[in-house]
């Protein structure tokens, strides 16, 4: 297994470190556990070689056959700094075949090849060794060959990683490295839309790969005793955080719903800065007032603007017309809460009402130990999504009899107002869950 994490910095920064721990991938005896076997990364100034690709393609003589398990055999001599073994390698043919590729770094030798104590032959063409057998090796069956090997690693980057610019070049070089082995998954943490263009990359190359919380993360990190904080160390614990967590892959949204997000998270700034401008208006004079008008103005219209693409977005989409129609037959639910949860909560109609309610965060968490019974609190989850659902709530309490009955009833027993509207909240998203998951309008009971 072969697990990659990248750590993307801002445009100021314009790098991405790489790590990898988890011992050796595909069918590549050079890569050992040590720092010093590790390449160096390609150059972001020039286009891929012959050997770049050779290294970065997975090929036929690759794709016809599945690493089974490995037993690395290494004899070290720090004087000449040198190394010397084997490399026993199993594994099963995914098709009839004579060839297949290995791969062993141009600073070491091919020793010599060996199947049930016969020698191979290959030819080496850079950093790939293509070994032909005499007799063709069937689909489905297991093969065990000794690959000898020895010379001088090469002087490695710290603690095994590599650094990728994150221009095109950059990018490139990145992608050919993941696709130089067979790759389990690429860990990235969400830093705010930094990360997106190596997403992009990675997911336009067929890339597996999961973005995380860095809150979880950095939990993890404390978990196992890591306190410092550096971009090698945080590569080296989002890779160990992959191997242990396994966090599931998923695929990116379509490129509609990105630009729809993208509208509604305009829309989002332009209000803020509506709201603050109006604030300063009414403590200005003079011609700070005038030039306050003229943004409040400006603002205005970019916020009518905003509403009229989201609407215009999800009219062009027969999924999203159908689903918006869905939400709004809801009474206390609008086109904004519809636009929110259509951009924002993909996952909606999908998940059962326990895990929609986490995903959003207006799910009670438990504080329990012992015998102590700790107050119950929602945390974490999608804040925008939280932040209109909870005012659709207001409105439904008032307006939506079977809401409204509801928060009557907790308010009679007692509950507070806020956690009163945030159970409305919770219910009114999973009848709209179902609703989605359903393909059925709102009707009262």
């Amino acid at each position: 297994m072969k697990i990659y994490s990248v750590v993307s910095k801002p445009a100021s920064l314009p790098v991405v470190f790489i790590v990898f721990i988890i011992g050796v991938a595909g069918l590549c005896p050079s890569q050992t556990s040590q720092q010093s076997s590790t390449p160096s990364p390609l150059p972001s100034h020039r286009e891929p070689t012959k050997a770049d690709i050779l290294r970065g393609a997975y090929g036929p003589y690759r794709a016809n056959n599945d690493l089974l398990s490995y037993h690395l055999d290494v004899r070290i001599d720090p004087e000449k700094k040198s190394i010397a073994g084997k490399n026993t390698i199993r594994f099963k043919m995914l098709q009839d075949g004579t060839r297949i590729q290995l791969d062993l770094y141009s600073n070491l030798r091919v020793g010599k090849i060996v199947l049930a104590g016969a020698p191979l032959k290959y030819e080496r063409e850079y950093n790939a060794v293509f070994v032909d057998f005499p007799e063709t090796l069937k689909a489905g069956e297991t093969y065990t060959i000794d690959f000898y090997y020895s010379g001088s690693p090469q002087s490695g980057t710290r603690f095994g990683g590599m650094t990728f610019a994150t221009d095109p070049a950059g990018l490139a070089a990145l992608v050919a490295r993941c696709q130089a082995q067979p790759v389990t998954l690429v860990v990235l943490e969400a830093t705010g839309g930094y990360e997106a263009p190596v997403v992009a990359a990675l997911a336009a190359a067929g890339v597996p790969l999961a973005i995380v919380n860095p809150r979880q993360v950095r939990d993890f990190a404390k978990a196992v005793g890591c306190l410092a904080k550096t971009d090698a160390i945080d590569a080296q614990v989002l890779a160990l955080f992959g191997a242990r967590v396994q966090p599931a892959p998923r695929p990116l949204p379509d490129a509609a719903t990105q630009e729809l997000h993208a509208v509604w998270l305009r829309r989002r700034q332009l209000l803020e800065m509506l709201v603050a401008e109006r604030q300063r208006f009414a403590r200005s004079h003079g011609r700070v007032r005038a030039n306050l008008r003229s943004h409040i103005h400006w603002l205005e219209k970019s916020l009518a603007d905003s509403d009229r693409q989201l609407r215009d977005l999800i009219e062009a989409s027969p999924l999203w017309r159908v689903q918006d129609e869905l939400l709004q037959s809801v009474p206390g639910v609008g086109p904004k809460l519809a636009s929110t949860l259509l951009g924002l909560l993909p996952e909606l109609g999908h998940l059962d009402r326990r895990q929609i309610a986490a995903l959003v965060g207006v799910a009670p968490l438990a504080r329990d130990s012992g015998t102590l019974r700790g107050r119950r609190h929602c945390w974490g989850g999608r804040a925008p999504v939280r932040t209109v659902l909870y005012m659709c709530a207001l409105v439904a309490s008032r307006c939506n009899p079977i809401f409204r009955a509801f928060y009557q009833h907790l308010l009679a027993a007692g509950k507070p107002r806020k956690l009163a509207l945030t159970a409305v909240a919770r219910k009114l998203l999973v009848a709209l869950n179902a609703m989605l998951r359903d393909g059925q309008p709102w009707r009262y009971a």
